[in-house]
């Protein structure tokens, strides 16, 4: 299958996002998967169960909204840190069969909390989330090699997709980010 082009601008513009740390913009390109990945992490380190509610159900106060986003952006670049943030593009993108979507290419397993760790594995793989169909699609994350002969390699892959309840009539939105895939090392 060729991969819609609006995935990869929705890849794209979530990269930009995290780049220029435009957080409201971040949050309405997640997925309500990687939405709850994120409120389940922060739970974890400590946000109240109440204060995740509010957010989830956007009645959050405009600084707890603003104050929590700001924590995903940070938790995001960290998990990132292995590469120059401003050099990242887009590279390829492939629909995710059943077996591929669990194999795991990437080391990560998506956002980070404040301590560096990262959610487990199975809070971001159910294997029920994901059918492996032409709705959910995998985009690779490149970086620019320093090893001569090699052009780029891989930093990571973001999985969206578009059987989602967060996509609204936006016709510029056809595609959510449900979790990130960082690479934790070089090639």
């Amino acid at each position: 299958m060729t991969c819609d082009p609006d995935a990869v601008r929705c890849a794209e513009r979530f990269i930009h996002a995290i780049v220029w740390a435009e957080h409201t913009t971040l949050w309405d390109l997640l997925s309500s998967r990687g939405r709850s990945t994120a409120l389940s992490v922060a739970m974890r380190n400590g946000l109240d169960r109440v204060a995740a509610g509010r957010l989830r159900d956007d009645l959050a106060d405009p600084s707890e909204r603003g104050l929590f986003l700001q924590q995903l952006v940070n938790g995001l670049r960290r998990d990132l840190r292995s590469v120059e943030l401003t050099e990242l593009t887009v590279g390829e993108c492939h629909a995710l069969s059943e077996n591929s979507e669990n194999s795991g290419d990437a080391e990560g397993t998506g956002v980070t909390d404040d301590t560096g760790e990262t959610a487990d594995s199975a809070d971001t793989r159910d294997s029920e989330d994901f059918a492996g169909s032409e709705d959910t699609v995998a985009v690779e994350l490149l970086t620019p090699s320093r090893i001569p002969g090699t052009q780029a390699w891989s930093a990571g892959r973001l999985i969206l997709s578009r059987d989602d309840p967060n996509l609204g009539d936006d016709p510029n939105i056809r595609w959510l980010v449900d979790r990130l895939e960082p690479r934790l090392a070089g090639p």
